[in-house]
């Protein structure tokens, strides 16, 4: 990354392709969370785990479609949902190796 600020030409055609994206929300959801359980099968052994995981991605992808959709250029790198907070936690407790959270961000 360069640091450098997108053209507004850019900014707007992120933003529409935001706001589509935000509209099937659901079904962008199902599908990160099947290509993380393929990845990382780990996180689909334990239903506890799939829970946090899933509500984890659909707070993620939330919170960056709507930044996008709003043609806001940047997220603080506090603004970390909770919900990605609760999905550590699980796997913290559960005693699973915390490379299983950074391979499903991958």
């Amino acid at each position: 990354m360069t640091g450098e600020t997108p053209s507004p030409e850019i900014v707007e055609l992120m933003g529409k392709v935001a706001e589509v994206m935000l509209a099937d929300l659901d079904e962008l959801v199902v599908r990160v969370d099947a290509a993380e359980v393929e990845l990382t099968p780990a996180l689909g052994d334990d239903p506890a785990l799939t829970v946090d995981m899933s509500a984890s991605n659909r707070a993620n992808a939330t919170r960056l479609l709507t930044m996008l959709a709003h043609r806001q250029d940047c997220v603080s790198s506090r603004d970390i949902p909770p919900e990605a907070l609760d999905v550590a936690r699980t796997v913290t407790r559960r005693g699973i190796d915390l490379d299983v959270v950074f391979q499903s961000y991958r």
